[in-house]
C-alpha cells in the first residue's frame, strides 16, 4: 500500500480482499482517475516470480505486472479516497478534505 494515499480506508481494503478466489494474485482499485495500481492486495508465488522475471527485463512498470497476473480490477467511485500526497496543494486538498 501506497505511504502517500492517507485516505484508503478499511474498507477499500476488505472489498479489495474479499473479491479475491484462489485463482486470482492480485486485485488493484480502479478509481474515476484510472488503475491505482499501489492500492492492492498482491499475493502468490506467481507474482514474486513474474515480478521478477519483468525486472529482469529492466521493466518497473507495476502495470505489466498486472497485465501478466490473474488480476481482478475493483471499480470504486469516489477519487478522493485515492488522493495522492505528491506536491503541496495535494496537501493542501487533503487538508481541506479533512476538515469538511
Amino acid at each position: 500500500m501506497a505511504v502517500d494515499m492517507p485516505f484508503v480506508n478499511e474498507m477499500i481494503i476488505k472489498t479489495l480482499y474479499g473479491v479475491l478466489t484462489s485463482q486470482d494474485d492480485i486485485a488493484v482499485a480502479i478509481s474515476p482517475k484510472g488503475i491505482e495500481p499501489l492500492c492492492g492486495v498482491y499475493r502468490s508465488q506467481r507474482v514474486i516470480m513474474e515480478a521478477k522475471r519483468i525486472l529482469k527485463q529492466n521493466n518497473h512498470r507495476v502495470t505489466t505486472l498486472l497485465y501478466n497476473s490473474n488480476t481482478k480490477y475493483v471499480r470504486f467511485k469516489s477519487e478522493n479516497d485515492f488522493l495522492n500526497l505528491n506536491t503541496p496543494s495535494d496537501y493542501q486538498k487533503a487538508i481541506r478534505l479533512v476538515s469538511m
